[in-house]
């Protein structure tokens, strides 16, 4: 059985109550009077809720990425099990695009937080403690580009299934991309 650990209970107290109201109305105590911890206890794991929000997210990208590789797990195999984590938590995660802004929105954080994985993954298999000026941008442009589809593609009515827009992510990857994401 697993507990859960302190950020978690912050996590799930602030998934709870963005189902119920803006995420830009939630304030450090809301969440920590929803779970019945202080606020120091908040600030001794995050910065802010933005970092919060951060946190959550990683916590999905990297349950997946760190199979990659293991028994014939993918990285189309990763991009889709995120997929359908924005689909299971869809509510959530409108919440956060529309009501986080500027450094702070979940765009720009989902944004990073793919970029600084992407680059740990090509810095994994070239032995690189640095990357080219072009690598980096290719791979924030790559990055910034599937994050903002993957925003719109939230917002649709019929959203094409997981599986297919996965399989188009790792399709569009620029070729010096491919061979760290397609393998």
């Amino acid at each position: 059985m697993h507990r859960m650990s302190t950020k978690e209970i912050l996590a799930e107290s602030f998934k709870e109550l963005a189902e119920k109201k803006p995420i830009n109305k939630i304030t450090i105590t809301n969440i920590t009077d929803n779970c019945g911890m202080t606020q120091p206890t908040f600030y001794n794991h995050f910065r802010d809720k933005y970092d919060l929000i951060t946190w959550i997210y990683l916590q999905e990208a990297q349950k997946h990425i760190k199979n990659v590789g293991k028994d014939g797990w993918t990285w189309k195999d990763t991009i889709n099990c995120n997929l359908q984590y924005f689909m299971d938590n869809k509510s959530f995660i409108i919440n956060a695009l529309k009501n986080t802004k500027g450094m702070d929105s979940f765009v720009f954080q989902m944004a990073n937080t793919n970029r600084d994985l992407l680059v740990k993954e090509v810095k994994s298999k070239t032995g690189k403690d640095e990357l080219s000026d072009e690598m980096m941008a290719l791979i924030k442009m790559y990055v910034c580009g599937i994050c903002q589809y993957v925003c719109g593609w939230l917002l649709e009515p019929n959203p094409m299934p997981c599986d297919k827009l996965a399989g188009i992510i790792q399709e569009f990857a620029p070729n010096e991309i491919r061979p760290f994401i397609c393998a």
